[in-house]
């Protein structure tokens, strides 16, 4: 949480060192709260830039994948690595039922090394099932906010609006949120991945012209299916770099410590690509 809050802060504060106004979504519940920070107004913006700031959690698998337009993929690669979080909970806690059977006859020197293996087993129990936040996630999404950041610095141009996305990673609680905001005729442009992987695709829905975005080599795609992100939306456009194998594309390492690996000449030639379109829209 702390982590989200001077985002949030430093964001706001650079937001209005450029003159931009920010509010924001909100949603409270007693099992989550939802945050997302808006700049300028949109209500009145004809696309709107959007990408997630929240941290996904360090998962125990070693590769963990990613898949950008299908999440039943996401949701087994989650249950694999669920069910290795449970086999090592429930091995720490077998550990500690262990070393706990007979503490009371056990020695003093005994009752020592026992007590200090329990904390140190309770607090691997507790990390397991409840996993710290990934140290290192370009692909999910440093590289996405560190481009929206940039693009929202170049254009000045009020029918533009930035969304940044809490929830996002884990789940579709920020981009649920956002719906409730915004109209049928506004454009959204989510960018995912933009880190790492020899491909890039630009996908977007039936309805939305994407040339402009284009580069050679890049993979156009069109979804009218209702099952990914861009089913939120009758206008958006979601960019994606990564893998394709077997028809299915996939980002790899993320939620580990090896997301690190970014393709800066890419990234650089995505914001241009972006910034030329934001600047036209009139």
């Amino acid at each position: 949480m702390k982590e989200k809050e001077v985002f949030l802060k430093e964001t706001i504060k650079l937001c209005e060192l450029n003159g931009l106004n920010t509010s924001f979504q909100t949603k409270r519940s007693p099992f989550m709260n939802v945050c997302n920070l808006v700049v300028q107004d949109i209500r009145n913006a004809k696309i709107i830039v959007v990408c997630a700031y929240d941290t996904p959690e360090k998962a125990l698998l070693p590769k963990m994948k990613y898949y950008p337009f299908n999440p039943s993929l996401n949701t087994r690669e989650e249950m694999k690595n669920l069910v290795v979080q449970i086999i090592c909970a429930s091995m720490c806690f077998l550990l500690i039922n262990f070393l706990l059977h007979h503490f009371e006859s056990s020695s003093i020197f005994l009752k020592t090394i026992k007590f200090f293996s329990v904390v140190v087993l309770g607090y691997f129990c507790f990390r397991f099932i409840h996993p710290s936040g990934n140290l290192v996630n370009f692909s999910r999404s440093s590289a996405a906010v560190a481009a929206t950041l940039k693009i929202m610095e170049k254009v000045e141009n009020k029918n533009v609006s930035y969304v940044f996305l809490d929830r996002n990673c884990a789940s579709y609680e920020g981009i649920k949120l956002l719906k409730q905001y915004i109209n049928d005729n506004q454009l959204i442009i989510y960018l995912d991945n933009l880190a790492s992987g020899p491909k890039t695709v630009v996908a977007h829905s039936g309805n939305v012209e994407v040339s402009m975005l284009l580069e050679d080599g890049w993979i156009e795609k069109e979804y009218n299916e209702t099952n990914n992100l861009l089913g939120y939306f009758k206008k958006a456009i979601m960019i994606s770099c990564g893998n394709i194998k077997d028809k299915k594309f996939y980002v790899e390492n993320t939620k580990t410590e090896n997301d690190y690996e970014v393709d800066m000449e890419r990234l650089n030639l995505i914001v241009e690509k972006i910034i030329k379109l934001l600047e036209e829209v009139r």
